[in-house]
């Protein structure tokens, strides 16, 4: 009686293999093509999801009280470091939460304090797939 190994004839999954990444593009809009979504895929998807992210208010998702950041909320708040680190913190904590797939390599939170009525906060991020580092590319989102 031969007995066969069921090991031999596994593949393994080795990292220089880079699964691609879809998702739906945002904002959102149709192809026309039979009336589907269009989408993004690779690191534009994640930064697509990551502008969802930090554009989304606690508690706004139904059945995820923790998914989003409070910038919003901060708006009106005196416009000093302590808000912004606040909002910087925040904004790192979400996505080490969430987008375990990217790595931040800055992240700027700026305030314009020169216009008491002026009450915008700009993010500016650089980011990069943690498969791939050596690409980096920056977000800017102004709230």
């Amino acid at each position: 009686m031969t007995l066969t190994n069921p090991l031999t004839s596994v593949d393994f999954v080795t990292t220089s293999r880079r699964a691609p990444i879809y998702g739906m593009a945002f904002p959102t809009s149709f192809t026309g093509a039979g009336g589907s979504f269009s989408k993004n895929e690779g690191l534009n998807a994640i930064k697509a999801g990551i502008i969802q992210l930090l554009l989304t208010s606690r508690g706004e998702r139904v059945m995820r009280p923790s998914f989003g950041v409070n910038i919003k909320n901060n708006l009106f708040e005196p416009n000093d470091s302590d808000t912004l680190t606040d909002i910087r913190r925040s904004i790192i904590e979400t996505i080490n939460a969430y987008e375990d797939r990217v790595a931040v390599h800055s992240l700027s939170v700026t305030a314009n304090p020169g216009d008491l009525y002026d009450t915008t906060i700009k993010v500016s991020l650089e980011l990069a797939l943690k498969n791939d580092l050596a690409t980096v590319q920056s977000l800017e989102i102004i709230v």
